[in-house]
């Protein structure tokens, strides 16, 4: 919707999205809407553009490349608090003002002509990818700062504002002596820390310093609420302790320190570590702990006070499966080479674990217990009481007495050898796709929709029998009828 006043020289437009629009011809488009404001490819802007209503305006489209659409515009003005996202625009207004901008994303633009940036207080700022940012920026009033890949070298007097968040991951050339003593969060991935000896963190601050080089020496973030040290030497951290309650990331970290303690940690991940110099390593009663592919694990690891366990060798499983059937190749098991006591925990993950050494596994009440692909399972295996069982791709051969808690979820995609009698009338939902059922002479359910919903695929000379327990009288299955229930579906 248009509006011309004086057309010649200004022109109103109450649109919020436009593509393929020219307003070159005007001296001033005022974009009135309340509404959020999108620009798509092919607009043509005039000198001045301004936004007096817009609490969102965009000028990026994530398909299309948009950075000449503002070439030849000379200002910009915004409304006061306005979203603005400039990001990919390779030719700005110079000396753009976003001082009132709540929200500002200049993410790999050209701020060779904006010496005089500033932003407001308490604004979010995004300038991602910049090796040209303008000198001296001022971000001391930001409570959002992402400078992630940027060349820092002409930011000498870099400052943050209380409870800031600050990411500085994969950026360049950091100033000396940078205070992050006030800040809540901060990202320091990837980052060369040779110019930061003191670093320090707030109390209860968020940290993150993934693969990071020339870590100080005498790192504190014994302080910090969240603590994330993945791949990092660590062999020369004898003192590295945390608070209670912290969350700690070591995953893929080397050479753990052998006096680590993580006995007052909420959650710990030791995904992929060597674990032979922690041979006493204890948690916290009701701890959340990751072992993903963890090596060495001792004998006396006590794992009987968490309430969540994961010794899985895979983070994200379902890249091993197509269409819901297991590819075989490529596939890692965990050998747990000695008894693991999981028994109080509330949530257990041992897909891919070969489990010759578990002959005394068990669940606790009410326990979800995943075990995908698992090898080896304990003969006569009691899940009875878990809420929640997984035993997708299992071989079920040595579970001739295998029986779920009522109102239970359970998978068994993919299983086989199941046993002659099998009952899955009590479970709430159960899903049987892809589950070699030639090996059953009973299946039992609680009705003919619990049968359509497990998506139970039978063989075709199938001779067996089905029981559907409301309707009290087991029913012979001939292949005709089981055609019937199955083209239902």
């Amino acid at each position: 919707m248009f509006s011309a006043v004086d057309a010649r020289k200004c022109l109103v437009c109450l649109g919020s999205e436009f593509k393929d629009k020219d307003f070159s011809m005007h001296d001033k488009v005022i974009f009135g809407s309340d509404k959020k404001i999108q620009f798509g490819y092919n607009v043509k802007f005039p000198k001045s553009v301004e936004f007096p209503n817009s609490s969102d305006v965009s000028f990026y489209d994530e398909e299309i490349n948009m950075g000449s659409i503002l070439k030849g515009v000379q200002g910009i003005r915004f409304k006061d608090g306005a979203k603005v996202s400039l990001k990919y625009s390779y030719f700005l207004p110079p000396q753009l003002d976003v001082s009132m901008c709540a929200e500002v994303d200049l993410s790999e633009c050209y701020l060779d002509d904006q010496s005089r940036l500033c932003f407001k207080d308490g604004a979010k700022v995004v300038l991602v990818e910049l090796k040209n940012l303008p000198a001296n920026l001022d971000f001391s009033l930001c409570s959002e700062i992402n400078l992630e890949k940027c060349d820092l070298s002409n930011q000498p007097n870099l400052s943050f504002r209380e409870n800031a968040i600050v990411d500085l991951k994969n950026a360049e050339n950091l100033p000396e002596n940078l205070d992050f003593s006030r800040c809540d969060e901060v990202d320091l991935s990837h980052c060369d820390l040779s110019k930061q000896p003191n670093l320090r963190f707030k109390e209860g601050a968020k940290v993150t310093l993934i693969e990071v080089k020339n870590l100080p020496p005498n790192l504190d973030v014994s302080s910090c609420v969240k603590v994330d040290l993945s791949y990092d030497y660590l062999a020369d951290y004898s003192n590295l302790s945390f608070k209670e309650g912290a969350i700690v990331n070591l995953s893929h970290a080397k050479s753990l320190p052998k006096n680590l303690n993580l006995s007052h940690c909420d959650e710990v991940n030791l995904s992929f570590c060597d674990l032979k110099e922690l041979p006493n390593l204890r948690f916290k009663k009701g701890a959340k702990v990751t072992l993903t592919g963890s090596e060495n694990l001792s004998p006396h690891l006590d794992l009987s006070q968490c309430d969540e366990v994961n010794l899985s060798p895979y983070i994200y499983k379902k890249r091993y499966f197509d269409n819901g059937r297991v590819l075989s190749s490529s596939l890692k098991f965990t050998y747990l080479e000695y008894p693991i006591d999981v028994s109080q925990c509330r949530k257990v993950d041992l897909s891919f674990c070969d489990l010759s050494n578990q002959s005394n596994l068990r669940f606790k009440d009410g326990a979800e217990v995943d075990l995908e692909q698992a090898r080896h399972l304990p003969p006569n295996l009691d899940v009875s009481h878990c809420s929640s069982v997984k035993l997708t791709g299992c071989d079920l051969s040595e579970q001739a007495n295998l029986c779920f808690n009522r109102g239970a979820k359970v998978n068994l995609k993919s299983s086989k050898n199941l046993s002659g009698r099998f009952d899955v009338s009590m479970c709430d939902v159960v899903y049987l796709d892809g589950c070699d059922l030639s090996s059953v002479k009973e299946l039992i359910f609680k009705d003919r929709e619990q049968m359509e919903e497990s998506r139970a695929d039978l063989p075709k000379d199938w001779n067996g029998k089905l029981v559907f327990i409301e309707e009290q009288q087991p029913s012979s299955l001939g292949l005709s009828m089981f055609a019937k229930t199955k083209g239902g579906r």
